[in-house]
């Protein structure tokens, strides 16, 4: 079963060319293409979703291009964690979760493009995912 044509990050929800432009990935191709590989992917195995950390506007637009908003992080973020729910698969807020402690606790562990995880940043997922009730029975 061939799931290389699913990427499921933060690009998704990218705005191209200016801050209200066309999305990346259209939201309603985004529902079917997430439906479809979560169905697919718990065929192959349990699943746990991790979900995406929360970008940092000010630093926007990415690569020239790239306007990263999240209002519309949120609302991809959120079609995948109640999809998630409604199929029983273990959904990890990390948007939710780095929201709630604070804009300098975030922005200390993105780097400079304010997009990906610095040093700092990935120790964080690292600590929120080892952390996680859900995969305690796994790691311990």
């Amino acid at each position: 079963m061939d799931l290389s044509k699913f990427y499921r990050t933060v690009n998704d929800s990218a705005h191209l060319s200016e801050p209200d432009g066309r999305l990346f990935t259209p939201f309603e191709q985004f529902q079917l293409q997430m439906t479809d590989l979560l169905e697919r992917s718990q065929k192959l195995s349990p699943i746990f979703f991790v979900g995406m950390i929360p970008v940092d506007e000010a630093k926007m637009p990415f690569l020239n291009c790239f306007y990263y908003r999240q209002e519309t992080q949120y609302r991809y973020k959120e079609f995948t964690r109640v999809a998630c729910k409604a199929r029983n698969i273990p959904y990890l807020d990390i948007f939710d979760l780095w929201m709630q402690r604070g804009e300098g606790w975030r922005k200390s562990r993105l780097c400079e493009d304010g997009l990906h995880p610095n040093i700092l940043g990935y120790e964080s997922l690292l600590l929120d995912i080892t952390g996680w009730q859900s995969l305690q029975p796994i790691l311990f």
